[in-house]
């Protein structure tokens, strides 16, 4: 998994999955949730796979578990920490297409967000809302005096919420707008500019910050479907 602006929710309704990190590896089972990355992630999981997922804005989490996005920020989390059960699975794990289990897990999320109330810090979701509506590209120094906030107080305010500063936060939306674009017919210097970056070099550091290669690098370790290990 590579660095996002989004938050995953992830209903493991098969074998265990495995995350590879430092201590070692660990077991994922049943339901996880995922908060921003600012860092890549590995995730082994058997041949034969069933999950399902969904995918959210940070402020998702906030109304969908009342919990900061930050609380997760480059974690892996059972849904049981964050919820008296793994609600979940025990919802979708039962259905036997899975066209039923998303339909169980939309219910799910309907029932959630009408008994929850938790919009969390709205200078901070509305900084959040304004830098992806302009995918990242906007001067973050224009958006702290449109919030009325000083440049410290609007940072420690999107930080408690979301785990990042907001200049993070934009360089993740610009980071996966620019994954979403590339294919092997790609100009890349016409990309970086597209994205408000000084030029392709610029292009390929962020690259190299985010996913650890460069943009050709990820293309070449795409799946042989043609989806990129974004995922």
């Amino acid at each position: 998994m590579l660095p996002s602006a989004t938050a995953d929710i992830v209903a493991n309704l098969g074998p265990a999955m495995r995350q590879e990190g430092a201590a070692g590896d660990a077991r994922v089972v049943g339901t996880t949730v995922t908060g921003l990355l600012t860092r890549p992630m590995t995730l082994k999981h058997p041949v034969w796979h069933e999950a399902l997922g969904l995918r959210l804005t940070p402020m998702g989490i906030r109304a969908l578990l009342n919990v900061p996005v930050g609380e997760v920020l480059n974690a892996c989390v059972p849904l049981s920490e964050l919820l008296p059960l793994d609600e979940l699975v025990a919802a979708a794990s039962h259905h036997a297409s899975p066209r039923d289990a998303l339909a169980a897990a939309v219910t799910w999320v309907t029932h959630r967000l009408s008994q929850r109330d938790g919009r969390g810090d709205r200078v901070a979701a509305w900084a959040a809302e304004r830098i992806t509506a302009l995918g990242g590209a906007l001067s973050i120094g224009a958006l702290q005096e449109r919030s009325g906030y000083s440049a410290t107080r609007l940072t420690t305010r999107f930080r408690d919420e979301f785990g990042v500063t907001p200049k993070m936060f934009a360089r993740l939306v610009r980071f996966r707008r620019a994954l979403d674009a590339l294919d092997d017919d790609t100009d890349l210097a016409a990309l970086a500019l597209d994205l408000g970056l000084s030029d392709q070099p610029h292009l390929n550091r962020e690259f190299r910050r985010f996913a650890g290669a460069t943009p050709l690098e990820v293309l070449a370790a795409r799946y042989p479907t043609g989806l990129t290990l974004a995922g």
